[in-house]
């Protein structure tokens, strides 16, 4: 496998470099223009079935996956193939993408790719960056950056995000490469340094790959004047912690307990570094006055110990003197064991005085535990608190509906003959009718609705969407009125994805990839260089392991 041409073409079709190095990678030394022919000759194509037959020897898996040349051949030609399947299971032995790798590091280490570097680094540094992370060797990325008078701040924090998990000490370079650069742009256009986006996103990531990084770059932010926050008390007092200076991280937070407006943040980040001090002094506030969410964090504390009979006290004697509201019930039922929730829960429903946020935790408690009846009745007595209060109405989950349509459509029948005249109240009423399949009564609820209020487009837009045999609300399926199954759309993850926020192996923010008669088109849309080059599909995907369906 010497051609480069077929090098990077293998490189696309697995997701491992994106279309914008074909142009600039591509051109063959000493060539004058970014041109690239269709990959026809013969060396090329013995190549690839060189490639196939060895992924064909080394997984029978892949060989099963991979649909009839000869079949595929004879497709209708006009007909637009999709990916389904982009990329080999992990921990499936792949001998040509293990081939492919090793042939992407000899590129990398042949000094082509810093010729096409020098003349189109915007396009070609955050690629390289990605793939050298994504090949194991984040220190060759940083030592590009390093290197390159084009690197700015977004290219060490995209190394940042790539190296955490896989290389913590470049991470770190690269995090504090990014703030200095960004330090100097806000000091050069005279901008207050505060601990906003970019400044408060470095110094958090820091501190999740080395708590002592985190505390040098707040030192360094502090040196060119930072403006303090109650937070950043509170990330400080938890990296201090975990390099071993307790005493300093309870200092910082103690001074700030007794003041309403930091306490809450403050007492929370004490009980996660000291959780014995973080009582006391929630034992010590409770006893200036009352407070529901420091008996709630106090109750949760006791509950995640294990100290249930000390927690179940203290939640009885809450629900005797009627301040055991939504989240003192979260707190139990969410921390509390199934044995001790099983033996006292019908009592504590009984002689509680219970509001719609109770119903509401309840609700979602027998819910998690797969017990839909018992949710459907909390569900009801929630609805009927709403209809009490004129709040809005939860929604009724779906697999609820499923299980059991007619007990929730009573529900819901009941409560049209009590909702006041509140428009939106009616329309979430008709959302929970139409996802209950009674549409008639869905479009009877949005109408009276919009003659509550006209001026509310929402409900004009939910009755046009109904008269058009559209989708006005989300029944929890994906089939669209009008679209059919579009499931299959959505391409599933690659591998080694190459771009974030894609869901193919052939991402890129400035284009995208197309297919015409078999053939991989790159169309340029983010102000690029034109790439409209042509790639000769060949079966290299089914070779990968892909499999490839005619629509």
């Amino acid at each position: 496998m010497t051609d480069p041409r077929l090098r990077l073409a293998l490189a696309l079709s697995v997701g491992l470099l994106p279309g914008i190095a074909v142009g600039a990678v591509l051109t063959p030394a000493g060539g004058g223009g970014a041109a690239v022919g269709r990959l026809g000759g013969t060396e090329e194509r013995a190549a690839h079935a060189d490639t196939r037959a060895a992924a064909r020897e080394s997984s029978q898996e892949s060989a099963d996956r991979a649909p009839d040349r000869d079949a595929a051949a004879t497709s209708d030609a006009n007909a637009t193939p999709r990916v389904s399947t982009p990329f080999p299971p992990p921990g499936t032995t792949d001998v040509a993408s293990d081939a492919l790798r090793a042939e992407l590091r000899a590129l990398l280490a042949s000094g082509r790719i810093e010729q096409a570097l020098a003349q189109n680094p915007d396009a070609l540094l955050p690629m390289l960056v990605r793939l050298h992370c994504q090949l194991g060797d984040a220190q060759s990325a940083l030592d590009l950056l390093l290197a390159n008078e084009h690197a700015d701040a977004s290219h060490f924090d995209q190394l940042a995000q790539l190296a955490a998990s896989s290389d913590p000490a470049v991470a770190g370079v690269a995090l504090t490469k990014a703030l200095e650069m960004q330090l100097g742009s806000a000091l050069e256009g005279g901008r207050a340094i505060t601990f906003d986006y970019p400044f408060d996103s470095y110094v958090q990531r820091a501190a999740s790959i080395d708590p002592q990084l985190a505390l040098e770059l707040l030192g360094r932010l502090r040196a060119q004047g930072l403006e303090e926050r109650p937070d950043i008390a509170w990330l400080e007092a938890r990296a201090l912690a975990r390099v071993g200076n307790l005493g300093r991280a309870r200092d910082l937070l103690m001074a700030q307990l007794d003041d309403q407006g930091t306490r809450s943040g403050a007492l929370s980040t004490l009980i996660e570094i000291d959780p014995v001090a973080g009582e006391a002094e929630m034992v010590r506030l409770l006893g200036q006055r009352e407070d529901v969410w420091i008996r709630g964090e106090l109750l949760g504390l006791l509950a995640r110990q294990g100290r249930t009979s000390e927690a179940v006290e203290m939640f009885e004697a809450a629900l005797a003197a009627g301040r055991a509201d939504g989240l003192l019930w979260q707190k139990m039922l969410g921390g509390l064991p199934s044995a001790t929730l099983d033996a006292e829960l019908g009592n504590w429903i009984a002689n509680g005085d219970l509001g719609f946020d109770v119903y509401n935790a309840l609700a979602n408690y027998y819910h998690s535990n797969g017990d839909l009846h018992a949710y459907l009745d909390a569900q009801k007595e929630s609805w009927e608190k709403c209809l009490e209060t004129g709040a809005w109405l939860p929604m009724i989950s779906m697999d609820a509906i499923s299980a059991y349509p007619g007990e929730v459509v009573a529900i819901l029948d009941d409560a049209a003959q009590k909702i006041p005249e509140n428009d939106e109240m009616w329309g979430d009423l008709a959302d929970q009718y139409w996802q209950a399949g009674e549409h008639d009564l869905a479009i009877a609820a949005w109408e009276h609705a919009n003659q509550l209020d006209p001026n509310d487009s929402e409900w004009t837009g939910k009755l046009d969407a109904a008269a058009t045999g559209g989708t006005p609300v989300w029944t929890g399926s994906d089939v669209d009125d009008g679209l059919g199954d579009v499931s299959d759309l959505y391409p599933s993850q690659p591998d080694v994805p190459i771009f974030d926020g894609w869901n193919g192996g052939w991402g890129y923010s400035g284009g995208q990839f197309s297919w015409e008669g078999g053939e991989i088109i790159y169309d340029e849309m983010g102000g690029l260089p034109m790439l409209d080059h042509l790639l000769e599909f060949d079966g290299q995907l089914q070779a990968l392991g892909y499999v490839v369906e005619e629509e």
